[in-house]
C-alpha cells in the first residue's frame, strides 16, 4: 500500500522565508541568554574534547601536504585526540565537532563559552524551522507557528537549547530523519538523505539506534512497501557514515564499537546514577511510570492540552492520518523503551527529551483543529485570520510566561499539575541535577568570599568542574578544589567531622537530593550557608563554611 506525498500540501515559498526568519530569531534569542544559564558538569568534558578535535584538525590541515600527515593520522594520535577520557566523555563526537566549529569561528567575537554553545542553538533554530514547515505546509501558518512556539517555550527544551551537550543535536537529527523518511518513500534523494542523517545521529549518541524502531513499526502498521528503500539504505549506509565521522573508530572498529555498545547497555554497572522520585532515592532505575509522569509534569499545561486535542484528532479523523501517525508514533515507542528494566532514566526528562518535537507537532495539529472549529461558520477571511491570531497568542502566552518565570533555571521546571517547582520540592522530586544551578552570581561569591589558598570540597563531587572554570578564568586560581574522604562521627562527647588526606574550609553543595545521604540532609536542615542559590523559594545550590556546619 502506497501513501502519496500529495496527501500533504507542499509548502509555498513564503513559508520558507518565514521558517528562515524563525530560525534566525531563535538563534539570536538563545545566544543572547546563553551566559545566564550555568555551565553543566558534562560540558566541561565536551569543551575539552572539542578543543582536542580543533587541535587535531589544525594538525591535519597543517600537514596535509607533508610527511607529517601520516603521523597525524596514526592510530596513536587519532586515539589520543578522539578517544580522550572516554569514561567521562563516552559519546561519539559529531556534536563535539559542531561545537568545535562554532568555537573556532566565533570565539573571538562571542567568547569561549558562548561560542561553544552556539552550535546547539543553531541546530535548535533549524529544528524549529523544519517543524514549522512540516505543520504550516498542510495546516496553515498559524499552526506552524504554534507548533514551533510550543516546542521552544517548553522550559526544559529552552534550557537544553542553550547547552553544548548531546540533546539538541540528536533531537534535531531524529526529527529530520522522520521527515526524510516520509519523503524518501517516493523520492530516492530523500532516502539517501535519511541514511546520511541516521549515520550522523549514530555518530552523536547511542540512543540514535532507536530512531529506526518507530519508523519500522509505522511501515508494518501501514504495510508500506515504499519504505523498503529507506530501510535498506539506512542499514547499509548509516553505519559507514557513523564510522567515517568518528575517527576514534577508524582503527579496530569492531572491537571499539562492541565495547561502546556493551558499555551503553550496561550503564547500571558502570554509571549507576540515582534519581529522586516522589521522595524515594532510587539507585538506578525509577519505576516504569517515571518517564510518562515526568513528561506530563514538565510541559506547560496549555501545550499539554493542545497535544491531547491533537492526539484525539488523530484517533477520530482519517485525514492525513498516515503522516500524523508517523509523527506521533515516536512518543509511545520511546516512552515504552525507557520503561523497560535496565534502561538508563535519570536527570529529569533528559534521557527521553527527543519526544518533545513530536509532542509539539501534535500540539500544532491540535491548534489547527481548535482554530478550524472556531472559524468553521465564519465567512470573512479577515475575521478568521484575526480569530486564528488571537488563538495563537493565547496558546503561546502561557508557556512564554512559564519559560520566563523559570529562567535561568529551566532544567528545574515543573508545571502546575504538581504545584510548580515548590510543589515538586515538597513532594520529593529532583529539583536540580547537572550543576547548572552554579550561577555566575555564586561564582562571584566564591571569588569574593573564599580566602587565598583555601581548599573547597563539593558534593556531588566535581573538582574537575571547578578546576575547568578556573582554567577559563571564572574562578580565582589560588583556590584549591579537592575531593576528601569525609566521615561524620557521633560520640557521647559530641559530633565530629573527620577528613582524610586534606581538610577543606568550604563546601559547595548542589541540591541533587537523590545522591544525598543522611549526613548531607542534616547539613541542609541544620546549617546556615554563606550563600544560597534558590528559585521560587526552593534551594538549588549553596556555599558553606565547614567550621559552621552542623549535622
Amino acid at each position: 500500500m502506497v501513501y502519496q506525498l500529495t496527501a500533504r500540501s507542499r509548502p509555498r515559498f513564503r513559508l520558507y522565508i518565514v521558517a528562515a526568519i524563525l530560525c534566525l530569531a531563535t538563534v539570536l534569542l538563545l545566544a543572547s541568554t546563553t551566559d545566564e544559564i550555568g555551565w553543566t558538569c558534562d560540558e566541561v568534558y565536551y569543551f575539552s574534547s572539542a578543543e582536542n578535535i580543533t587541535e587535531w584538525f589544525q594538525g591535519l590541515s597543517g600537514t596535509s601536504k607533508t610527511s607529517g600527515l601520516s603521523y597525524v593520522l596514526s592510530r596513536e594520535i587519532v586515539d589520543d585526540y578522539w578517544l580522550w577520557d572516554i569514561t567521562h566523555n563516552p559519546h561519539p563526537p559529531l556534536y563535539k565537532i559542531f561545537s568545535a566549529a562554532s568555537l573556532a569561528f566565533f570565539k573571538e567575537r562571542l567568547g569561549s563559552f558562548a561560542a561553544f554553545r552556539l552550535s546547539s542553538q543553531i541546530q535548535c533554530g533549524l529544528l524549529l524551522a523544519v517543524l514549522f514547515i512540516s505543520l504550516a505546509g498542510s495546516r496553515g501558518l498559524a499552526a506552524g507557528l504554534c507548533g514551533a512556539g510550543c516546542l521552544l517555550l517548553m522550559p526544559r527544551l529552552f534550557g537544553h537549547a542553550h547547552l553544548g551537550t548531546t540533546e539538541l543535536p540528536l533531537m534535531t537529527l531524529w526529527f529530520l530523519c522522520v521527515c526524510a523518511f516520509w519523503r524518501g518513500r517516493e523520492q530516492p534523494i530523500f532516502s539517501v538523505l535519511l541514511a546520511l542523517l541516521w549515520g550522523m545521529a549514530l555518530a552523536t549518541k547511542f540512543t540514535a539506534v532507536l530512531i529506526i524502531g518507530p519508523l519500522l513499526l509505522w511501515a508494518v502498521l501501514y504495510r508500506d512497501r515504499s519504505s523498503l528503500r529507506n530501510f535498506i539504505l539506512m542499514l547499509l549506509v548509516a553505519p559507514l557514515v557513523a564510522i567515517a565521522l568518528n575517527p576514534g573508530w577508524w582503527y579496530d572498529p569492531v572491537a571499539k564499537i562492541s565495547a561502546f555498545v556493551t558499555t551503553s547497555l550496561t550503564r547500571d554497572e558502570h554509571i549507576p546514577i540515582p534519581t529522586l522520585f516522589f521522595g524515594q532515592a532510587l539507585p538506578f532505575r525509577p519505576p516504569w511510570s517515571y518517564a510518562p509522569v515526568m513528561t506530563a509534569l514538565t510541559i506547560p499545561l496549555s501545550t499539554l492540552l493542545l497535544f491531547l486535542v491533537g492526539t484525539g484528532r488523530l484517533a477520530l479523523k482519517t485525514e492525513q492520518r498516515s503522516y500524523d501517525l508517523l509523527m506521533f508514533i515516536t512518543i509511545p515507542v520511546l516512552l515504552v523503551i525507557v520503561m523497560l528494566p535496565g534502561a538508563p532514566v535519570h536527570d529529569g526528562v533528559r534521557q527521553f527529551i527527543y519526544i518533545l518535537p513530536f509532542i509539539a507537532y501534535c500540539a500544532g495539529t491540535g491548534f489547527a483543529a481548535l482554530a478550524g472549529s472556531l472559524t468553521r461558520f465564519i465567512s470573512g477571511t479577515a475575521l478568521r485570520a484575526c480569530i486564528s491570531a488571537a488563538l495563537l497568542v493565547a496558546a503561546l502566552a502561557y508557556p512564554a510566561l512559564e519559560t520566563a518565570r523559570s529562567h535561568p533555571f529551566e532544567l528545574s521546571y515543573y508545571n502546575r499539575l504538581i504545584g510548580g517547582l515548590p510543589g515538586a520540592y515538597q513532594r520529593g522530586m529532583e529539583v536540580t541535577y547537572w550543576y547548572e544551578s552554579i550561577t555566575d552570581e555564586m561564582l562571584s561569591v566564591i571569588n569574593r568570599t573564599v580566602p587565598s589558598g583555601s581548599k573547597v570540597s563539593s558534593f556531588p563531587a566535581a573538582s574537575h568542574y571547578f578546576e575547568f572554570l578556573q582554567q577559563q578564568g571564572k574562578i580565582r586560581s589560588d583556590i584549591s578544589f579537592i575531593m576528601p574522604d569525609i566521615k561524620a562521627i557521633v560520640k557521647r562527647s559530641g559530633k565530629q567531622i573527620v577528613f582524610s588526606t586534606q581538610e577543606p574550609e568550604y563546601l559547595v553543595l548542589v541540591f541533587r537530593f537523590g545522591m544525598f545521604n543522611d549526613f548531607y540532609h542534616r547539613i541542609v536542615r541544620k546549617s546556615t550557608p554563606v550563600f544560597l542559590v534558590q528559585h521560587e523559594g526552593v534551594p538549588l545550590a549553596a556555599l558553606y563554611r565547614w567550621k559552621d556546619v552542623q549535622f
